[in-house]
């Protein structure tokens, strides 16, 4: 398969609404210090592989990226929305490891604090 008919392909599987697929709240968000604890959180979060798959699909990424968005509060505009799709298309651990990160955010906000700093402001 070329290039161009690969990204075809994706371009058309990214442009479908993705199914609304349920999050489990109790998934780790990281940090991680593998590719297989981010996977291991991918398939926590994100449901089993579909059928025929080892990973999960770029739809399934796509949902667990915007879940994490949701679960952060942050509203995805248009812009956004294009590079989520575009990054739904990387492996499930990459698009975990970047979901970790908006939700520790989120969490390190919400707790007063932001990462890499000590509560007095220092750096860690």
């Amino acid at each position: 398969m070329s290039d161009r008919a690969f990204r075809e392909g994706l371009d058309r599987h990214l442009t479908t609404e993705p199914e609304e697929i349920p999050l489990d709240e109790e998934a780790t968000s990281g940090p991680f210090e593998t590719e297989r604890e981010a996977r291991d959180a991918a398939l926590e979060r994100g449901g089993p592989p579909e059928d025929g798959w080892t990973i999960l699909s770029a739809e399934q990424n796509l949902a667990m990226l915007l879940g994490a968005c949701a679960d952060a509060g942050i509203t995805v505009g248009a812009y956004d929305s294009r590079i989520l799709h575009w990054l739904a298309g990387f492996e499930d651990a990459t698009c975990m490891a970047v979901a970790g990160w908006v939700l520790r955010a989120h969490a390190a906000g919400a707790a007063g604090t932001s990462a890499g700093r000590k509560s007095d402001g220092a750096r860690a």
